[in-house]
């Protein structure tokens, strides 16, 4: 009988700690992800269309509110491919051009998949948000709900490190469930110390 009343304890001990310690994830994930004010990243983001996919490696930079940067590194052919959103300019500049200003309605269509507090402010806008989902690779899942306007509307979902809290990859699925981008974090860095001159042309 004791015996059985231990093994008891020890199981209930179990499921309270795993509990606690979903709920240590969550709390910890929530608060550097709703709290990020700036980011560094280097990134692998590969693009998948009728043609196959493509992969290229991007330097990000972000602060908030609304200033965006992202260097193509590779392939070569690309390489010092500039886009930077500050505010409402945009810039856009190719590695052998000098910088050519665009309209911000362009640059919309690339932040909502390219980069992550796009993404989070869409997950965080959800009432309720989404149960945390750990898989068996140690990485949370946070889902967003369906993104976009009605003809180009878009799922996507954001795996983030149990362990490190830092974000894994990124992936964007068509309406018809296809992935269509995958942006995989190799060096984030939170919160990281931006001058402006980083979002000038």
């Amino acid at each position: 009988m004791k015996k059985s009343i231990s093994v008891v304890c020890a199981v209930i001990l179990m499921m309270t700690f795993t509990a606690c310690g979903k709920g240590d994830v969550k709390t910890e994930i929530n608060k550097r992800y709703q709290n990020l004010e700036s980011y560094t990243a280097s990134v692998r983001v590969t693009v998948t269309g009728n043609k196959g996919a493509e992969t290229y490696q991007i330097s990000q930079s972000w602060r908030a509110p609304e200033q965006y940067r992202a260097e193509v590194v590779s392939p070569e052919r690309l390489r010092g491919t500039v886009s930077v959103i500050n505010g409402k300019a945009m810039w856009f500049r190719s590695a052998d051009a000098p910088a050519m200003q665009m309209e911000r309605g362009m640059a919309e269509s690339q932040t909502d998949y390219l980069f992550l507090p796009d993404f989070l402010a869409e997950y965080y806008g959800q009432e309720p948000l989404p149960e945390l989902e750990v898989n068996e690779e140690g990485l949370v899942m946070l889902s967003a709900a369906r993104r976009g306007s009605s003809q180009y509307r878009f799922n996507q979902t954001l795996w983030i490190d149990a362990k490190s809290k830092l974000p894994a990859k990124l992936v964007t699925w068509d309406a018809d469930g296809n992935e269509i981008l995958r942006v995989e974090y190799e060096d984030f860095v939170p919160n990281a110390k931006l001058e402006d001159t980083v979002f000038l042309p």
